[in-house]
C-alpha cells in the first residue's frame, strides 16, 4: 500500500467531512493514485470550475463540461489508453433518501489519449453512452454531492453495452462499482463538487 501524504491525509479529511467517504468509499480505497489533482480539470463555460468539493449551481453546470486529464510522468502506456468519465450523484432524491442513487449524469467511454497520453473529454470526444444531463437537485432535498469518476480501461475498445437514458427513471440506480467492475475499469482520478436548488 502505498504511503500517504499528509496532503493526502487532508484530501481524506475533507472526503469524510462531505461524507464521500464512507457513502460513497471506503477509505483503503482510496490512494495517491486516485487523489484529486490538477491532472484531472473539469471545466464548465463561463469559467466555473470544479474544484474537489466546491459549491457551484444548476446554472453553473447546465451545460456540460469539458475534462481534461494529464496522466502521471510513470504511465508508458498513456498514449496508448482509453479512458471511461462517469459523472454520478449519489443523493437522489436527497442525501438521506437516496433511494434512487446512484443518478447517472454523464458517461463517456472508448475516450482515446493523444500521442502525449492527455485526454479531453467533451461531447465531441469519446462515444457518448449517457448523455449529459446538469444537475437538477429538486426543492428542499439539500446539498447533492456530483461525483466525476476517471477510469483507465484495460482494453481500449471495450464494448459497452447501451442503457437507457431518455426519460429520468432510467437513469436512476446506477451501480458504477457494478459497471467498473464489470468493464474491467480501473479508477485513476477522482473529483466533485456540491450543488443545491
Amino acid at each position: 500500500m502505498p504511503l500517504i501524504s499528509s496532503n493526502d491525509m487532508n484530501v481524506i479529511q475533507l472526503l469524510k467531512t462531505d461524507e464521500i467517504i464512507p457513502d460513497v468509499f471506503l477509505e483503503e480505497s482510496f490512494s495517491s493514485s486516485v487523489m484529486p489533482s490538477p491532472l484531472m480539470e473539469i471545466d464548465y463555460p463561463q469559467g466555473h470550475q470544479v474544484v474537489f468539493g466546491n459549491s457551484l449551481t444548476p446554472v453553473d453546470t447546465k451545460q456540460s463540461p469539458v475534462v481534461k486529464f494529464v496522466p502521471s510522468s510513470g504511465d508508458d502506456d498513456a498514449a496508448r489508453t482509453h479512458y471511461t468519465l462517469i459523472m454520478a450523484d449519489p443523493d437522489a432524491p436527497s442525501r438521506q433518501d437516496r433511494k434512487f442513487g446512484y443518478w447517472r449524469h454523464w458517461v463517456v467511454t472508448n475516450v482515446p489519449s493523444d500521442a502525449n497520453g492527455t485526454i479531453t473529454i467533451s461531447t465531441n470526444q469519446g462515444e457518448q453512452h449517457t448523455p449529459y444531463i446538469g444537475p437538477g437537485p429538486g426543492p428542499a432535498t439539500g446539498v447533492h454531492r456530483y461525483l466525476f469518476l476517471l477510469y483507465k480501461q484495460q482494453n481500449p475498445s471495450t464494448q459497452f453495452p447501451s442503457m437507457k437514458h431518455e426519460e429520468k427513471p432510467d437513469r436512476r440506480n446506477f451501480d458504477f462499482h457494478q459497471f467498473a467492475k464489470d468493464h474491467q475499469l480501473d479508477l485513476v482520478a477522482f473529483n466533485y463538487f456540491l450543488c443545491s436548488n
